[in-house]
């Protein structure tokens, strides 16, 4: 069964950049971090992020070249993003997964990658600076009775065999697994709700593969979210919102 480094490897950012460094926070480390500051910035891309609130980024731009009909300019895209709780459903319970500091993982950031052929997930493409976030969450099973608490996934199980099922998960052994006598001793290991969620911001530099026979050359940025829980869940549910500037900076010389 997989580990944590094992999942990730199916993330865009890492089948682009195998190699792409990483900030840990397992074991409770971010709750210490230091907050980013400054611009995370491209050949063409250019954007913040801040650890003190990770499920959000902000001021994203993108340089665009010289063209016969407009002049090389810095253009602003987003003035955010937020990536919203993501809501799940487990027998009949609902839980909401706040991307926070305190569930977060791993800060991955990459200066550029490359998709060189289609993959099982991903079309081929070419990145600029970008970033992906991994949160842990799991079931408090030391939470008083009767209530359902999240904390981060300790730092143990993420090194474990047995922190996600497989691509082909075996069916659950039935009971009873084991028989004990009233004279003998045994150890009951109970294995929490987890899920893990992988955000992930990725920057696109310019291809001429969106429009059909390559007509336009257009730079791309992809924003979503992969998420994997160790038990079947009735519902699970993601948004992802941006907030645009009210009118395009695009400036046409010739009108």
């Amino acid at each position: 069964m997989p580990d944590l480094d094992t999942l990730l490897k199916d993330t865009l950012l890492l089948t682009a950049a195998p190699g792409a460094t990483y900030q840990s926070f397992e074991g409770g480390g971010g709750a210490q971090a230091q907050a980013a500051a400054g611009p995370s910035a491209g050949s063409v891309w250019s954007w913040t992020h801040n650890l003190g609130t990770p499920g959000r980024v902000r001021n994203v731009t993108h340089r665009v070249r010289e063209t016969p009909w407009f002049p090389a300019q810095t253009l602003t895209v987003l003035d955010e993003l937020v990536w919203s709780p993501i809501e799940i459903t487990y027998k009949g319970t609902a839980l909401k997964l706040e991307l926070t500091r305190e569930f977060l993982l791993r800060r991955y950031e990459t200066p550029g990658g490359c998709v060189a052929k289609k993959t099982t997930f991903w079309i081929p493409t070419d990145l600029d600076r970008s970033l992906m976030l991994v949160f842990g969450f799991q079931v408090n099973l030391r939470a008083p009775a009767g209530t359902l608490a999240l904390e981060p996934i300790p730092k143990d199980v993420l090194c474990s065999d047995g922190f996600m099922p497989g691509k082909k998960p075996t069916a659950p052994p039935k009971p009873p697994v084991m028989k004990v006598k009233r004279t003998e001793t045994g150890t009951l290991s109970l294995s929490p709700l987890r899920v893990l969620v992988c955000a992930e911001f990725v920057c696109c530099k310019e291809r001429n593969d969106y429009t059909p026979h390559g007509l336009a050359a257009t730079s791309r940025f992809r924003p979503h979210l992969m998420f994997m829980s160790n038990r079947p869940l009735e519902r699970m549910a993601a948004r992802i919102h941006v907030r645009r500037p009210p009118m395009s900076s695009m400036a046409h010389p010739s009108l």
